[in-house]
């Protein structure tokens, strides 16, 4: 793939190393007499935290002006944390078959490392490897062409053992003398039984308020006997009216005359003693 117009030219890998050791000042120093413990890239490319892309052009393995900004970054951090290693993973994607992309990850990786070293770093805090995607035609080709520099974070330094001392011969120690053992306690008296008291009985619940019943209704009085009127006397038969005609007699009515005078004897008649 041709360059963009707006790219300055290809640097030479010299050049571009000192320019990233004047940037970054001078290197750390390391403690002397005694080698960094070595350290492993396993597990470097799930890391997301402090990972610094450098690019590269198509078939290309020299550091253009492009990656000055991330290199700056890495060897500025790795400076300001010594106990950190930085892995740097060289990619390539399908550039030439699987041998020329193996070769051409390799040589990206080392180009940076030596830029990193120019710039100051100790090269025993550097670890370049070369890291190639499948070349399987149902796989696709998931890394960029560029290198990664992964910084590493801090491990825990592994404890040296202090060297052996050699072994004095010890003087045969006297046989240990044989401790009777002690006296057995005398046997315990049986525990006597406790009797448990009676359990209390629950205390009773408060009386309840009784509610007298209710009062039950009167008695009734007695009904009364009721006598029976007598049954009336029957009605007199009806009187045989006279007839108007006998009614009227002069024989049989008597005169109103008569009616307070005693009688009279009729003619002919001894008259007796009035009585």
């Amino acid at each position: 793939m041709p360059l963009p117009p707006r790219l300055p030219p290809l640097l030479p890998l010299g050049a571009a190393a000192l320019l990233l050791a004047l940037a970054a000042g001078p290197a750390l120093a390391q403690a002397p007499g005694r080698p960094p413990p070595p350290f492993s890239c396993a597990g470097a490319e799930e890391l997301e935290d402090d990972v610094f892309e450098i690019p590269f052009a198509a078939g290309r393995d020299t550091v253009t002006e492009a990656a000055r900004a991330n290199l700056g970054a890495a060897v500025a951090l790795l400076k300001r944390e010594p106990d950190r290693n930085a892995c740097i993973l060289g990619h390539a994607r399908r550039e030439g078959g699987q041998q020329t992309s193996v070769q051409l990850a390799a040589r990206r990786a080392r180009a940076v490392r030596e830029a990193l070293r120019a710039a100051g770093l100790p090269e025993s805090r550097l670890r370049s490897e070369a890291r190639v995607a499948g070349f399987s035609r149902t796989t696709g080709n998931t890394v960029a062409r560029s290198v990664s520099v992964v910084v590493m974070p801090v491990t825990a330094p592994v404890p040296e053992r202090a060297p052996a001392e050699p072994r004095s011969e010890e003087a045969p120690r006297p046989p240990a003398r044989e401790v009777p053992p002690p006296p057995a306690p005398p046997p315990s008296a049986p525990a006597r039984e406790t009797v448990r008291p009676p359990a209390e009985p629950p205390a009773e619940p408060p009386p309840r308020e009784v509610t007298p019943p209710p009062a039950p209704p009167p008695a009734e009085a007695p009904a009364r006997e009721t006598t029976r009127p007598a049954p009336e006397p029957p009605a007199p038969p009806p009187r045989e009216s006279a007839s108007p005609r006998d009614a009227a007699s002069p024989r049989d009515a008597a005169s109103p005359r008569d009616a307070g005078a005693p009688e009279q004897p009729a003619e002919g008649a001894p008259r007796g003693r009035a009585e």
